[in-house]
């Protein structure tokens, strides 16, 4: 092949599949504004679940809610040793969420819970950054759970 024949399939190709018309197939198209988000309980996991509610909401949208978010966070005794130390802590979110549709003042309350384990390592930071890391995988399925309770629930009224 030569040079220009190269060139001229190179610029046809990169045509044909810029321009195939893919799209996501859960393309959130929100029907419902979120215009009031108020949060209590741990600071930090009601932030980062009231910023994932958000994603979903469209300010052009018809229905509006006011939502209200109450995190609890427990950390409690799993596994004891035998000489009485601790070897694992259990770590239990729960989002106590409620919808209040501001035009027909309907309200829907929802309990979102998950739970996970975490084991204790030699050294107290190494401790902290497994509670740490359970407690951000607890909240990515927390935020999963709250937005597919959005999508199916509350876009399809």
């Amino acid at each position: 092949m030569n040079k220009n024949t190269k060139i001229l399939f190179f610029l046809i190709s990169t045509i044909l599949l810029t321009s195939c018309g893919f799209q996501k197939i859960n393309q959130n198209k929100a029907l419902i504004h979120f215009k009031n988000i108020k949060t209590s309980g741990e600071n930090r996991i009601a932030y980062k679940l009231k910023n994932s509610i958000l994603l979903v909401s469209n300010e052009m949208a018809t229905t509006t809610y006011d939502v209200d978010i109450k995190v609890i966070k427990k950390k409690s005794n799993k596994i004891k040793n035998d000489k009485g130390k601790i070897t694992r802590y259990s770590l239990n979110i729960s989002a106590i969420v409620n919808f209040n549709n501001i035009n027909t003042q309907e309200i829907i309350n929802k309990s979102f819970t998950e739970s996970t384990d975490y084991n204790i390592a030699k050294n107290h930071s190494q401790t902290k950054d497994n509670e740490i890391n359970a407690t951000r995988i607890l909240v990515d399925q927390l935020s999963e759970s709250i937005l597919n309770f959005i999508t199916i629930s509350i876009k399809i009224k």
